[in-house]
């Protein structure tokens, strides 16, 4: 089953036009010269030109999914927010802001609270979050803020539960957790910089990877000024 908001459905609508462009123009043949291969890095990368496109398909949503359910949220003010994305479960729906608190609805679209809050007291985040994890289960909900050495653990009604401390600033990262496990996985700028690491609840680490070379991202810098980035995944 898909479930939508309506802002969901507004970023449907964009990415599944851009997948039908895509799927039209690198199905054609390469007798049209729609499809041609550039070597990048020692690598070959197919290039579609979209205005060599001649064939077209309508792709109709039934085709991606068997159902679809639109949830329409609680419109108090305290409900108002900017979405930057938005995680559904059974029962819940949370919703991830930039440098505001993070927001929790029911499955139904009943608006429970804030989940956290911004500011640089116990419990509080002060850079945007960039992962999360609602776990039903255990009733957790698991915020991952970008570049920070701590992973905030809250309760269903958005107390704070503990900190964990993680070995290093994380940046981009992304969490999975299993059975009292998490692995991140997060961003490497420099070759010393983990890639992954998986940690219990009191921040122990279990096990830890290095990135090869080619994934690093380096950062080109004049004074404090990056210039530019490559090598970047």
């Amino acid at each position: 089953m898909l479930i939508l908001t309506i802002m969901q459905i507004k970023n449907l609508i964009f990415y599944l036009f851009f997948f039908f462009i895509i799927l039209t123009g690198c199905s054609s043949s390469q007798g049209d010269e729609t499809i041609s291969f550039v070597e990048v890095n020692g690598s070959q990368v197919m290039v579609c030109d979209m205005d060599k496109i001649k064939e077209k398909k309508i792709l109709r949503l039934s085709e991606l999914v068997e159902s679809c359910e639109l949830i329409r949220l609680e419109d108090v003010d305290d409900a108002l927010f900017k979405a930057v994305t938005i995680t559904v479960t059974d029962n819940y729906i949370g919703v991830r802001q930039s440098g505001k608190p993070y927001k929790l609805f029911s499955r139904s679209g009943k608006y429970l609270g804030n989940i956290g809050t911004v500011g640089q007291g116990p419990g509080e985040y002060i850079n945007f979050m960039y992962d999360e994890i609602i776990d039903e289960k255990n009733g957790y909900i698991y915020l991952m803020p970008f570049l920070d050495k701590k992973m905030l653990i809250y309760d269903i009604t958005g107390k704070h539960i503990k900190d964990i401390p993680l070995p290093s600033r994380m940046n981009k990262p992304k969490m999975m957790y299993d059975n009292g496990l998490f692995t991140i996985i997060q961003l490497p700028i420099y070759e010393a910089d983990i890639l992954s690491i998986q940690i219990d609840l009191d921040g122990t680490v279990l096990q830890e990877s290095l990135p090869p070379k080619i994934y690093v991202c380096r950062k080109l810098y004049r004074g404090n000024s990056i210039l530019s980035t490559f090598g970047c995944f």
